[in-house]
């Protein structure tokens, strides 16, 4: 019979830095992730994207969460955030003219 294992055992492995909870961690909360970050970009792509920058957020800062049982509201807001930041920056990008175009022009204006 396999063991369910709780929500604070993970949190405790992960912040032990132990690769066996990390894993666990991510099964236990992949889908959840990858769901949001979906909702948000509206493409598998940058869903994609944002669940990676979501998992490197929650690994690198899980150390500063106290309440293991809080771990799911904690990693929807941290995803949520990674969405947002991820979308802001797509956006502000969109603006921006490439360099190739920009050496153009100004060889066009100057020659």
């Amino acid at each position: 019979m396999k063991r369910t294992v709780k929500n604070k055992e993970i949190v405790a492995g992960c912040q032990a830095d132990k690769p066996q909870s990390q894993r666990q961690l991510y099964d236990k909360y992949c889908g959840l992730v990858f769901g949001i970050a979906l909702r948000y970009s509206q493409n598998t792509a940058d869903a994609e994207d944002i669940a990676q920058d979501a998992f490197v957020k929650i690994f690198i800062n899980i150390k500063q969460l106290r309440n293991g049982d809080a771990i799911t509201s904690w990693i929807k807001s941290i995803t949520t955030n990674a969405a947002l930041d991820f979308l802001k920056l797509k956006n502000n990008n969109s603006n921006l003219i490439p360099l190739d175009d920009l050496a153009t022009d100004i060889v066009d204006i100057y020659c």
